[in-house]
This record gives structure tokens, sequence and C-alpha cells, in this order.
């Protein structure tokens, strides 16, 4: 197994294909092999007032920035808009440690 995997397949960083910073927020691309459907319930539990997931790529004090979360596209072409305060660089250090995918 790649050190980019996890046992229940690829890590989220994974399916990134480009980030960029927007004015209201990072718009996050995804591709190889994403399934919409997952990313719209990953939408659901990472947005404020959301469950959460079990993994710890979303701290609270990330969390707090984050205004909502919007998905556009289709399988293996999605964009997640994250609204808010937040940098690509922020987004893609939480990325590296999102396994959050793999758990839906």
């Amino acid at each position: 197994m790649s050190e980019q995997q996890t046992t229940n397949g690829p890590a989220m960083r994974d399916y990134v294909t480009g980030l960029d910073q927007k004015e209201n927020g990072v718009d996050v691309h995804l591709g190889n092999g994403v399934d919409r459907e997952k990313i719209d319930v990953l939408a659901v539990k990472c947005a404020p007032g959301g469950p959460g997931c079990n993994s710890d790529c979303c701290d609270p004090e990330f969390a707090a920035k984050i205004e909502g979360i919007d998905v556009s596209g289709l399988d293996d072409r999605v964009t997640m808009h994250l609204r808010g305060a937040v940098t690509v660089d922020a987004v893609t250090a939480k990325m590296a440690r999102c396994d959050c995918y793999n758990e839906i």
C-alpha cells in the first residue's frame, strides 16, 4: 500500500486535481474516480453544524472558518466550494490528513 493510501482506499488528497483561492474561500477540484454522491455526504458532514467525521483533518479552529460547503459537477469531475476565511495552504494541509471519504 502506498503511503498515500489508507486501509480503506485512496486518501482524500489522491482525488484532488487542483485548488483555487477565491475571494470567498477555496475551490477544491476532484477527479481520479471520485464519487459525487460521497462528496455530497462529506460536504454535509463537514459543513457548519454538521456531525464531522472520525478523521482528525478538521480541527475546531479550521472548522470555525468554514461558512459553508457547496458541491458541483458529476462523478470524476467534482468541485467542492469551501466558503469562508480559508486558504489553499490550509486546505491542502487538511486534505493531506483526511480519510473521511473512505468512511462513507
